[in-house]
């Protein structure tokens, strides 16, 4: 009886993981409500086979909170899904970034949202490693409990349903079971990126006192009295 409950090894966010992750105050702002905050948006594109997905987070105080998200219907245009996100980005202040799939088609998707007035729009290619990256960086934050999410248990079911395999050459693959969906699972993982920034380096000042100036230069007069005696070593 046990393996018929039993999580699958390859599962990359587990069921407890994800749970620690709900927080059951949230709730997801709709389109029509106007939004004021620190946003950042993932977008990832489908149209026949897979959904487009637009996921929303709230950066507050180190917490990220999935405030919007929302699933188009399979045959979408992307003229209405860049509509949707332009509506959005005008009416919640502000949208700091906009990470979208720039994969295949999505890289003309991308340029037609810069061109529409979303500069804030950047694309990343799916590949092997960008996709290792994002999915890192999302189990991070939700490993040090940064990441709040709704309980959604559509989104919850496709957290859980990403699979992962080590290849050869020690890269992590990721894929999801025949028959689901995965689109949700990197919409947030790309929102969650789009948070990350480069840590400035830490820059050193050292201030001259009059109290340091003092210092030296009695320790210079020691050193000069003692050359003087013979005394140094």
């Amino acid at each position: 009886m046990e393996a018929e409950w039993a999580e699958n090894e390859n599962v990359w966010l587990p069921q407890a993981l994800i749970t620690d992750c709900i927080d059951h105050t949230l709730e997801y702002a709709s389109f029509e409500e106007t939004q004021g905050g620190d946003f950042y948006a993932g977008l990832d594109l489908g149209k026949h086979q897979d959904h487009s997905v637009l996921a929303i987070i709230k950066a507050e105080n180190n917490i990220l909170k999935l405030t919007h998200m929302h699933r188009f219907p399979l045959n979408t245009p992307y003229a209405s899904v860049i509509g949707y996100v332009k509506t959005l980005n005008d009416r919640w202040q502000k949208i700091h970034k906009i990470l979208t799939d720039s994969s295949g088609v999505g890289d003309y998707i991308t340029e037609d949202m810069t061109n529409t007035g979303l500069t804030n729009t950047e694309g990343v290619k799916f590949t092997q490693q960008t996709k290792q990256e994002m999915a890192q960086w999302l189990k991070q934050t939700m490993t040090e409990k940064r990441l709040h999410i709704p309980y959604d248990s559509k989104l919850i079911a496709e957290l859980n349903t990403e699979r992962y395999e080590l290849t050869k050459d020690g890269k992590t693959r990721f894929s999801h079971p025949e028959g689901t969906h995965d689109d949700r699972f990197w919409a947030l993982a790309l929102a969650t990126y789009a948070t990350r920034t480069e840590q400035a380096p830490k820059l050193w000042i050292i201030t001259k006192t009059n109290t340091g100036k003092t210092k030296l230069h009695a320790l210079r007069q020691r050193l000069q009295r003692h050359k003087t005696e013979g005394n140094t070593r």
